[in-house]
């Protein structure tokens, strides 16, 4: 009791019975409630006491977050029609060379372009408790050092399963987004707005001098749009971990789920995936679970030899050996082989460009700028890995 009781806190002062104070109660935390003596309960020989939370909820702590949102205005359609009338169109025809993937992708990404930059942008106040508070704990909290530090105890081990999704961003239902927006806290303009923005989409296609006929659509957001990634984001925010032992990382749309399994005991690790299951369904995401792989992570001196698979709608899931995640090769013995190796493969690749470049005799600037933007960016990219 010595050594826990200082660095707690007394919160009564007063006498409980006669000029004794009998009573006690101990928090970490100083002036986190206020005591009041109240009347003896029955033939008790001392008085009872209330106390009241000091504290404020964190909820009311925090600042509001800041978040910026494109809010149209009457001026700008005038200036989006002047701005394609001048947009010389062959431009993106010619640089598709008949690629009409390729002149889809280009001519949407500057349309979406000129939108962001035209249409003026509005700054939304939300409540940091509120939003993403759950995706920033796991960031923060929970990471690879977690996963790390879990493996180095005894009889336990760690099952990643790397979720993949059937167009994401296309299937994303607005009257769904537009219902957790508010609950985070946007105010109803703007989430009309965004509803409005997200439906009744005229769109066509034209191959050559052919055009399809129109179709309205009212599900998923605008490829080439910069705030897609931020609906997403939103819309994904109440796709948490259910179980302590699990961690659920989400970077746009991938989504990995990582059980940290002690003693074989995989049931919340099996529960996870079959309520992330669940929630797909309940927000519209198709799993492609063809895509979708699992990597197990088991250094103990006597591993399972035959782990039980993971089935996901009556489907196994495939497991693999390594993994390219976020741009990062991870293996299932967490070497940094075959990411070094993959790493050195592509950057003599751009050496050889870097040689021509210098042969045909550029400038010292450009070189090195070359050198940055292509190959030190490579080699320093998740480096604090």
């Amino acid at each position: 009791m010595k050594k826990v009781l200082p660095k707690y806190y007394q919160h009564i002062s007063f006498p409980t019975r006669g000029d004794q104070t009998l009573d006690h109660c101990y928090t970490p935390f100083k002036e986190c409630y206020k005591p009041l003596p109240h009347p003896a309960f029955g033939k008790a020989d001392h008085c009872s006491i209330l106390l009241l939370p000091a504290y404020r909820q964190r909820l009311k702590q925090e600042k509001p977050a800041s978040r910026v949102v494109h809010k149209w205005d009457t001026e700008v359609e005038g200036v989006l029609q002047d701005c394609f009338e001048t947009t010389d169109w062959q431009v993106f025809v010619d640089a598709a060379d008949g690629n009409i993937n390729e002149l889809t992708d280009s001519v949407i990404g500057y349309i979406g372009k000129s939108m962001d930059e035209i249409i003026t942008k509005s700054t939304v106040r939300i409540s940091k408790s509120e939003t993403l508070d759950e995706q920033r704990r796991s960031r923060q909290v929970k990471t690879t050092h977690t996963t790390l530090t879990h493996l180095e105890k005894g009889n336990t081990y760690a099952r990643m399963l790397f979720i993949d999704y059937s167009s994401a961003f296309n299937t994303i239902i607005p009257s769904k987004l537009a219902t957790k927006l508010v609950d985070l806290g946007l105010g109803t303009p703007i989430c009309r707005w965004i509803l409005n923005f997200l439906t009744n989409r005229p769109q066509v296609v034209r191959v050559g001098k052919h055009t399809s006929s129109s179709l309205i659509l009212s599900t998923g957001t605008p490829q080439g749009c910069v705030l897609s990634p931020l609906l997403y984001s939103l819309f994904t925010h109440d796709c948490v971990a259910k179980h302590e032992s699990n961690i659920i990382i989400k970077f746009a749309d991938d989504t990995t789920i990582i059980g940290l399994i002690t003693g074989n005991d995989e049931t919340a690790y099996r529960e996870e995936v079959t309520a992330l299951h669940e929630w797909c369904l309940d927000n519209n995401l198709s799993l492609n679970i063809s895509k979708t792989k699992e990597m197990i992570v088991d250094y103990r001196k006597r591993p399972v030899r035959e782990h039980r698979p993971i089935h996901i709608n009556g489907v196994m899931v495939e497991r693999v050996s390594s993994f390219k995640f976020l741009g990062v090769n991870i293996t299932e013995d967490f070497s940094w082989t075959l990411h070094t190796d993959a790493v050195i493969k592509k950057a003599r690749q751009w050496l050889y460009f870097l040689r021509r470049l210098r042969k045909f005799g550029m400038n010292t600037s450009i070189i090195s700028k070359f050198y940055r933007c292509a190959i030190e960016s490579l080699l320093s990219s998740c480096i604090t890995v």
